[in-house]
Order: structure tokens, then sequence, then C-alpha cells
């Protein structure tokens, strides 16, 4: 048997911690990054997940002003109708006396001068 160099030794030891010692710093990175990689995936996700909500929501809105503005339409192009209808009608004629409207201006002397 060798004599056992005791430096030796240490040095070898110091060697396999250091070793091991930085596969566990690589380690417990991979594991952060997996981490903050899982919170941002997580992150994006409820993003998506929020914005598709809020876009059902704005559709649901829209389809909703649509039907309402379908009926205004639909009451518009009734109320259109009956007035076309109603004006085939002779226009009533207004009897106005000249006279009588000009003697109420002021300043007028009744007389249409």
């Amino acid at each position: 048997m060798e004599p056992v160099d005791t430096a030796q030794s240490v040095q070898n030891i110091s060697i396999v911690v250091g070793i091991a010692g930085g596969l566990v710093g690589i380690a417990g990175f991979m594991l952060v990054s997996f981490w903050r990689g899982a919170s941002l995936v997580q992150t994006i996700t409820k993003a998506i997940t929020d914005s598709e909500e809020r876009l059902r929501n704005e559709n649901r809105e829209l389809g909703h002003k649509i039907e309402k503005l379908q009926v205004d339409v639909a009451v518009l192009g009734t109320k259109l109708e009956e007035r076309t209808v109603n004006q085939t009608q002779t226009p009533q004629q207004f009897d106005i006396d000249p006279e009588r409207f000009l003697a109420r201006l002021p300043g007028s002397t009744g007389r249409g001068h």
C-alpha cells in the first residue's frame, strides 16, 4: 500500500465537493428557471384567458346592440311607411287673412303698405 498523502486527499475531496456544489448550483438554477418559466407561462395563460373572456363579453354586448338597432330600424321603417301613406292625402290649406296678419305686426298700419 502506498502512503496516503493528506494534501492530495484534501485536494481530491475539494475537487469532488466543488464539482458536487457546481452540480447542485446548476440544478438549483435550472429549478429556479423552471419555476420562473412555469410562473411566466401561468401569467401568459391567465392573460389570454382574461382577454378571451373580455372579447366574449364585448361580442355579447355588440350582439345586443345590433338586435336593438334592428328593432329600431323596423320601427322607423313602419313610421316611414305610415308617413308615406298619409302624405297621399291633400294637405289642408290655412286661411290667412293678409290684412289681419299685417295688422298684428308692430308699426304696421294694417293696410299692407
